[in-house]
């Protein structure tokens, strides 16, 4: 008889499994754009903070926005930024 049971609701059974794995894809996809857009407005938080340390690190030497050498300082405090990063990353997997 239980046998029997089983049967009869194998279509209820696929359609919850059905359903389940359409839930489970939606929910992949909600993640996957709102990922996207979480990680977009993060990009243009850091840029524009970065773009704040420039002229405020390079305005306290004298060098405005405007002027011919704020690109080369910007140039280099990125170097600078870019180097750090460069060592905080060995020193991070250096430890495992």
């Amino acid at each position: 008889m239980p046998a029997q049971s089983l049967r009869t609701n194998r279509p209820a059974t696929v359609l919850i499994g059905g359903l389940a794995a359409l839930l489970l894809a939606a929910s992949a996809a909600a993640l996957v754009h709102h990922g996207n857009q979480a990680r977009a407005a993060t990009e243009a938080l850091i840029a524009e903070e970065i773009a704040q340390e420039n002229r405020t690190f390079c305005g306290n030497l004298g060098i405005d926005p405007g002027m011919a050498r704020y690109a080369e300082c910007a140039r280099g405090l990125m170097d600078i930024r870019s180097r750090h990063q460069a060592r905080t990353t060995r020193e991070l997997f250096g430890a495992f």
